[in-house]
C-alpha cells in the first residue's frame, strides 16, 4: 500500500514537472515569437525606411549640405539652401521611438538655451520616408499633447537619413552660416551644456579657430612657420610647413597668408636654386626636400590664376628642379649645394605625382621622371597582409630598404597614389580599420609591428586619412579620420591655446599638425 502511495506521488511529481515544463517551453516559444515579431517589424521598418549604405551619397563633417528637401507642416516643400546665413541645430527624431520621446521632452529646454545664444536656430526634423499627411498629423499631435514648441519640419522621402548616414534616432546635426555641416551626433541631448558645446563649434568651426590660433602665435611676422609652439619663441622654420601652408592658402583662397608664406621662402629659404627645408635663427640650411619643392610648384602653378605669378617663374623653377633633384630619370630626394652632391636615394612618400604632372606640362623631360618614380613607388608595396609601402629605395643598391615606417611618411605615400587613382584597396581597407579602432600609430616595422614606444596616435595622421578618404570618396573613412583628429584638438574657448592640436597646458603643439589639419579642413569645406 504505502509503495503505491510513493509510486503515485513520484506519478504526481513527474506529471508536475512535465506541465511546468511544457509550460516554461511555451512561454519561452511565445517570448521567442514576441521577439522575433518585434524583430521583424524593426525590420520592416528599417527596410520601409531604406536604411542605405552606399557612403557616396553621404555628406561628410565640414562639407557643405545644398540638396537636402524637408516638408512644412503644411507639406509645403524647404529646402536646406533656406537656412543659408543661420547657424542651425536641427534634432532628428521619431515619436515611435522610446528615445526619441525623451529627447522631445526635453526640446522646449533646449530651444530656449538657444535662444540665449546670438544668431542660432533649433529645429526639429521628424523621420519620414515620404510626404505622408497622416505622420506629420501624428508628429504636430504629439508636440501638441505634450506642449511642445518648437519649430517642426519632416525628413523628405528618407533624404535626411540616408544623405548623413544615420543610423538611429534620436540624432542632432548643425551647420554653419554657410551650409557645412559642423556636427552629428547620435543618441540623446541631456542638457543646455551639449547645445552650448555645439553652438561654440558652430561658431568657430573647422579651420577658423585652428588658423586664428597659428596666425597669431605660430607665423612669425615674416610669415615663417614655427616649428613648435613654445612660449612665442620662433626661431625654426621648415620648408614643410611653408609649403602646406601656401597650399592652405591657396585652397581657402587667402591672398594675404599666400604672399606672406612666398615672401618669407623667397627671403630666407631660396638663397639657393631650390628651397631649403630649414631655417634656424634665420640661417638656412643648404640642403633641400624635394617633396617640398614640388609641393611649392604645384601651388604656385594652381596658384597662378588666382594670385597672378608669372609663367616665367613656374617655368625657372622646372628647370631648377630638374637640374637638382633628378638623375638618370629618376627623382632624388635631396641636393647638397655646399657639396654639390646629389642624395643618392629616394623616399617614396616624396613622388608627388600631381606636381609632377604639372611639371610635365611644363617641361617634356618631366615624362619619364613621373613614369619611373610612379612605378619605383607602386613596387614598393609590401604585400596584402600589411598593405603599406617600404620607405625609402636605395639607388646605389638598387633596392628597396627595409627601414621602419613612419606613419606619416606612409600615409603620405598613400595620400599620392590616391591622388591619380592609383590606390590599392587593401591598403585602403587596413587604413580604415586603424581608423576606426583608434589604432593608427606612429612607427610600424615592415612585418606590420607596431615598434616599441610608438604605440600613440597623432592629429597629422588622421588628418592624412581624412585626405586620403576625400580623394578615395570614402565618407567613413573622412568622418571616422576627423572625429579621431578633433579629439586631439583644444575646443575649450576659454583656454589659451584654443583651436591648436596638441595638450591642454600648450605642450605638443607641432607646426605640423597644426598644418595638416588645417589642409584637411580646407579640402572638406571646399
Amino acid at each position: 500500500m504505502r509503495s503505491k502511495k510513493m509510486k503515485q506521488g513520484k506519478i504526481y511529481v513527474i506529471l508536475l514537472a512535465c506541465i511546468l515544463l511544457i509550460s516554461g517551453t511555451y512561454c519561452f516559444i511565445t517570448n521567442n515569437i514576441e521577439n522575433n515579431k518585434k524583430e521583424e517589424i524593426i525590420k520592416s521598418k528599417e527596410e520601409k525606411m531604406d536604411f542605405r549604405s552606399n557612403i557616396k551619397d553621404k555628406y561628410t563633417l565640414y562639407g557643405k549640405i545644398n540638396d537636402i528637401k524637408f516638408f512644412s507642416e503644411d507639406g509645403d516643400e524647404i529646402s536646406i539652401n533656406d537656412f543659408n546665413g543661420k547657424n542651425v541645430i536641427f534634432t532628428y527624431w521619431d515619436s515611435e521611438f522610446e528615445d526619441s520621446k525623451f529627447q522631445i521632452s526635453i526640446a522646449e529646454k533646449l530651444k530656449n538655451a538657444v535662444q540665449q545664444l546670438d544668431n542660432v536656430e533649433y529645429v526639429l526634423v521628424h523621420r519620414s520616408d515620404e510626404n505622408n499627411s497622416k505622420v506629420r498629423e501624428n508628429a504636430v499631435k504629439y508636440l501638441k499633447d505634450n506642449n511642445i514648441d518648437v519649430k517642426l519640419i519632416f525628413d523628405s522621402n528618407m533624404n535626411v537619413h540616408s544623405k548623413l548616414g544615420i543610423k538611429s534616432v534620436p540624432a542632432t546635426f548643425s551647420i554653419d552660416k554657410e551650409g557645412h555641416l559642423v556636427t552629428l551626433n547620435e543618441g540623446v541631448l541631456s542638457d543646455e551644456s551639449s547645445i552650448v558645446r555645439i553652438v561654440n563649434k558652430i561658431k568657430d568651426s573647422g579651420s577658423n579657430s585652428t588658423e586664428k590660433f597659428v596666425m597669431k602665435n605660430m607665423i612669425n611676422s615674416e610669415g615663417g612657420v614655427n616649428i613648435t609652439f613654445n612660449n612665442g619663441s620662433l626661431d625654426t622654420v621648415l620648408s614643410e610647413s611653408q609649403g602646406i601652408m601656401i597650399e592652405y592658402a591657396n585652397l581657402k583662397g587667402n591672398k594675404e597668408l599666400f604672399e606672406s608664406t612666398l615672401n618669407y621662402i623667397n627671403k630666407y629659404m631660396k638663397n639657393d636654386s631650390l628651397i631649403s627645408w630649414k631655417v634656424e635663427n634665420n640661417e638656412a640650411s643648404r640642403v633641400n626636400a624635394a617633396i617640398d619643392d614640388l609641393r611649392v610648384y604645384d601651388a604656385l602653378y594652381n596658384g597662378e590664376e588666382n594670385f597672378g605669378i608669372k609663367e616665367k617663374d613656374l617655368k625657372a623653377y622646372s628647370r631648377d628642379i630638374y637640374k637638382y633633384n633628378v638623375e638618370n630619370n629618376n627623382l632624388v630626394d635631396c641636393y647638397d649645394f655646399d657639396n654639390n652632391q646629389k642624395s643618392n636615394r629616394f623616399t617614396l612618400c616624396y613622388g608627388d605625382f600631381n606636381a609632377l604632372n604639372e611639371l610635365w606640362a611644363e617641361n617634356w623631360k618631366f615624362k619619364k621622371v613621373y613614369s619611373n618614380t610612379i612605378d619605383r613607388v607602386k613596387n614598393g608595396y609590401i604585400n596584402d597582409e600589411f598593405p603599406l609601402y617600404y620607405s625609402w629605395y636605395n639607388y646605389n643598391a638598387k633596392q628597396y630598404e627595409k627601414d621602419d615606417l613612419n606613419i606619416s611618411e606612409a600615409l603620405v605615400t598613400i595620400l599620392h597614389l590616391s591622388e591619380v587613382g592609383q590606390e590599392k584597396p587593401e591598403t585602403i581597407s587596413w587604413l580604415k580599420k586603424q581608423v576606426e579602432k583608434g589604432t593608427l600609430y606612429g612607427k610600424y616595422s615592415v612585418l606590420g609591428n607596431v615598434i616599441d614606444g610608438y604605440q600613440y596616435e597623432s592629429t597629422a595622421a588622421y588628418a592624412l586619412a581624412a585626405l586620403i578618404g576625400i580623394e578615395v570618396n570614402d565618407c567613413e573613412l573622412i568622418n571616422n579620420a576627423v572625429i579621431r583628429m578633433e579629439k586631439m584638438k583644444i575646443n575649450d574657448s576659454e583656454n589659451l591655446y584654443y583651436g591648436a592640436f596638441g595638450n591642454m597646458d600648450g605642450s605638443g603643439i607641432y607646426s605640423f599638425d597644426q598644418c595638416m589639419a588645417l589642409l584637411a579642413y580646407a579640402k572638406l569645406e571646399k
